[in-house]
């Protein structure tokens, strides 16, 4: 994988620049609130482009780029894998590294930007190779509630629920113990989780206008709220575990 990145820069395009621009990428599994993530991170003054508003099961929309996930996709795809079976090792070629800059250009006017789809946990590598200047940020939910909301969605049998929520999010703690990003849990009560979103906010230095925030989430719209245990099962109580532990504070919480 590094020789593709390495041939890429160094052989086929030498004097091809970063870009420079700053963006945010938001990764975690899916039904783990990247979405709303992305539609408050739009409120705070980050451009997402040209992404769904709307859609079936999401009635503010994924804020999703069309290009970006169908990228994504066929990474994925031709590593023998897809969205709801990720493959180990995403294969990466140098004409995808040409794909992924060319979307990535269309992000480089905006003063900053923002961008969201849970694959990047898998294809990351073949979209940062183009950036100087980017900031990963997580987000996460319990096991039982994503496994719900993806019963509740595409009928995927709860053991496999867990089983993809066990992948994504494996993943994700391999990329936080790399390099420490901000982690939110999604899930948790509105003022709780705006909360965690406000101090995000201060982190990351973004303005927080509390009532257009407060217009945008809509807590209705989380089903399957984080009210579970612990789980039972060794691997994902390890990795949850290790979610909370990491994960923005919550003042007077607990985990």
């Amino acid at each position: 994988m590094e020789r593709i990145y390495w041939y890429f820069k160094r052989v086929l395009f030498p004097s091809l620049r970063p870009l420079k621009t700053r963006g945010i990428i938001i990764a975690g599994m899916h039904r783990s609130g990247t979405s709303c993530l992305t539609g408050l991170l739009e409120i705070s003054g980050l451009w997402a482009g040209d992404v769904i508003r709307q859609a079936k099961h999401n009635p503010k929309g994924t804020r999703e780029n069309r290009r970006v996930f169908t990228m994504n996709d066929e990474l994925l795809e031709r590593s023998g894998g897809s969205w709801d079976n990720p493959p180990e090792v995403v294969r990466v070629r140098t004409d995808d590294l040409v794909k992924t800059r060319l979307i990535l250009q269309d992000y480089e006017s905006a003063r900053q930007w923002v961008l969201k789809d849970p694959r990047f946990l898998f294809t990351l590598d073949a979209w940062v190779v183009h950036l100087i200047d980017y900031q990963l940020i997580g987000t996460f939910r319990h096991p039982e509630a994503v496994a719900m909301s993806l019963y509740r969605r595409n009928r995927i049998p709860l053991e496999e629920g867990r089983r993809l929520w066990l992948k994504y999010n494996k993943k994700m703690v391999s990329l936080h113990r790399k390099t420490s990003f901000p982690l939110l849990q999604f899930g948790l009560d509105e003022k709780e989780y705006l909360e965690q979103y406000r101090t995000l906010c201060y982190m990351l230095k973004l303005p927080y206008n509390h009532d257009r925030i407060k217009n945008f989430y809509d807590d209705d719209l989380v089903h399957n709220r984080d009210e579970y245990s612990m789980p039972d099962d060794p691997e994902l109580r390890s990795v949850y575990q290790y979610l909370l532990e990491h994960r923005i504070p919550i003042a007077g919480g607990t985990l």
